[in-house]
């Protein structure tokens, strides 16, 4: 094997282990994502907010953004594929509180819900 042979394997193989990894912040990220949306439907005593899915359209114009839709397949709110990643378990506490503001409000204006005082 040429060291071109072998450059090009080393490179090869360091693209699989990097996509792997996003890929699994991706997951850890909807993970995230599920367990707040099922704390928000406890808060607001509301079972069908955590009745939603994720969804890749690839119909629409934001290919690397996944939506959240509701249980009749509206959407509640989008996040790129990015974001997903940021919100892993390794984010900041910071990152993390500021999309869970972003995915309260989002349930909360999809919903029409009143925010308890």
């Amino acid at each position: 094997m040429t060291i071109q042979q072998e450059d090009k394997r080393t490179i090869r193989k360091q693209i699989e282990e990097d996509e792997q990894r996003v890929n699994q912040q991706r997951e850890s990220g909807k993970k995230i994502i599920s367990e707040n949306i099922n704390n928000l439907s406890m808060e607001f005593m509301r079972p069908d907010i955590s009745d939603f899915s994720f969804e890749i359209n690839h119909k629409d114009f934001d290919c690397d953004r996944v939506s959240i839709l509701d249980m009749n397949r509206r959407v509640v709110m989008k996040v790129t594929e990015e974001e997903l990643t940021d919100i892993s378990s390794s984010s900041t506490p910071e990152v993390r509180l500021r999309f869970e503001a972003r995915l309260r409000a989002a349930v909360v204006a999809h919903y029409k819900l009143s925010i308890p005082e």
